[in-house]
């Protein structure tokens, strides 16, 4: 390549991480939102408290299948009366972030922005075959305790797929941290499948935290 050609080529790519940051700019300021620290730290507490109280019930009485229904209804309930408010104290989070931006933001507007579309496809297609692949692996072997490090492994992947295309490179952390906890879960989970799905949650959500509060450039 002569030195024409090679500045044409730089200046190709500088268009495109110019053409690529601009309309997804609006993410980076809500996947590092400090609002979602305290909001990560108490879904990991959350979601390992659901598993570690499910484990020690279904030891209580011997199988999931022996537990009475009144005791499943409220479990149920329980779960239920968290998940709400939980899921309207992160909407939230995301409307106060882009009030401050003075933006407005769906999934048909992100759908419309190629770039987008095109992770988000990936991601789906990612979710689709490992969720075929690996149920089909778990009914033919028996094995359900592969979906843990297989889970964690995925979501080792779209951590750095959300760290490559929206430019937070804080999220590698995340993406390294599911993938140390996938491999770990893959040689050393024997039994207790409950207690590491717990582990896992606590790990992946207090991680999360831990990452939006050390990260430099996080949003208030």
């Amino acid at each position: 390549m002569n030195d024409e050609e090679i500045r044409k080529a730089l200046d190709d790519i500088a268009e495109l991480k110019k053409s690529v940051r601009g309309p997804l700019k609006i993410m980076r300021p809500i996947l590092l939102d400090k609002a979602f620290i305290s909001f990560s730290y108490f879904g990991a507490v959350f979601i390992a408290g659901v598993f570690i109280v499910l484990y020690f019930v279904i030891k209580a009485y011997g199988s999931f299948q022996g537990i009475p229904l009144y005791i499943k209804i409220l479990l149920a309930a329980g779960l239920i009366a968290l998940l709400v408010p939980f899921t309207v104290i992160k909407t939230r989070i995301i409307k106060h972030n882009l009030a401050r931006q003075k933006r407005s933001l769906s999934i048909w507007n992100l759908l419309t922005i190629p770039e987008f579309r095109n992770f988000y496809l990936v991601l789906l297609y990612g979710v689709a075959l490992f969720t075929i692949t690996f149920g089909y692996m778990c009914v033919l072997t028996g094995d359900w305790w592969l979906f843990i490090p297989a889970s964690a492994l995925s979501f080792s992947f779209a951590m750095a797929l959300f760290a490559l295309i929206f430019q937070v490179n804080e999220y590698y952390w995340l993406s390294a941290l599911c993938a140390v906890f996938g491999l770990a879960s893959l040689f050393f989970m024997k039994g207790d499948q409950l207690l590491w799905l717990a582990a896992f949650g606590a790990v992946f959500s207090g991680g999360f935290g831990a990452v939006l509060q050390a990260a430099k450039g996080s949003y208030e």
